[in-house]
């Protein structure tokens, strides 16, 4: 409620396509940003995609108890959002933008070593913090591209940005394909009417070491990009 869009003006000069296109082939930071997005998208997709398997197969319960392990990890991300955001405003965007891609990382961990249906909520839930985390800086961090971008260029390209990310991300699908292939490799496992002879391993394979093997990747990508600091506008002296 507080932010305040800059005004479109009839002389502003229009964002041409194939220019556009240079100066994001050009862009370190995009492409960066980029792909630890893909990656840490790749990883939640298969945390969403795989805990019926694991609540079935490594848990060996009904898999309709899976709900309540999403709703570990939606309802803690929906109600952490807000701590992420103080955290961004008290410590700055890009520390903490690491810490919460840190944090998902090391929440697969004790997920890993969950063995009953309430070691597993409480595992999911760390997850849900650190999806929290990573969802509330992420967009931050696209924003200052473009507001980079914006400076460099004296071009308004938002749309041309997002719109690119948005083809980024979705090359999560690429790195979920790789994973289900190399649990069929490792493990046999093909689907749910398929398991293959090592279920459990393969479950639990795709819930919590693929994706944490994922998250490493993002939180690498995070340490090769920085934003110069904000300078503050000198303080206006009041005149009578």
């Amino acid at each position: 409620l507080t932010s305040k869009e800059v005004k479109i003006t009839e002389s502003e000069d229009k964002p041409q396509l194939w220019s556009s296109i240079q100066s994001l082939f050009k862009n370190r930071k995009f492409w960066i940003a980029g792909f630890a997005n893909a990656f840490y998208s790749a990883a939640m997709s298969l945390v969403l995609v795989s805990m019926p398997f694991f609540v079935k197969y490594t848990l060996q319960i009904s898999d309709s108890q899976s709900t309540f392990l999403f709703a570990a990890v939606l309802l803690i991300a929906i109600g952490c959002v807000a701590i992420w955001a103080r955290l961004v405003r008290k410590y700055t965007l890009m520390p903490t933008w690491r810490v919460a891609l840190a944090t998902l990382t090391a929440a697969f961990i004790p997920l890993y070593f969950a063995n009953s249906l309430i070691t597993a909520i409480i595992c999911s839930a760390l997850v849900g913090f650190g999806f929290a985390g990573v969802i509330t800086t992420m967009d931050l961090i696209g924003a200052k591209i473009m507001d980079e971008d914006t400076k460099k260029y004296n071009l308004r390209r938002e749309g041309i940005i997002s719109n690119a990310m948005g083809f980024m991300n979705r090359l999560n699908g690429l790195f979920t394909s790789f994973a289900f292939t190399l649990v069929f490799l490792l493990f046999g496992f093909e689907s749910g009417l398929n398991p293959g002879p090592q279920p459990d391993n393969a479950a639990r394979f795709l819930l919590t070491v693929f994706p944490m093997i994922l998250m490493v990747i993002s939180l690498g990508f995070s340490f090769f990009i920085n934003f110069e600091p904000v300078k503050e506008a000198p303080a206006q002296v009041e005149t009578a």
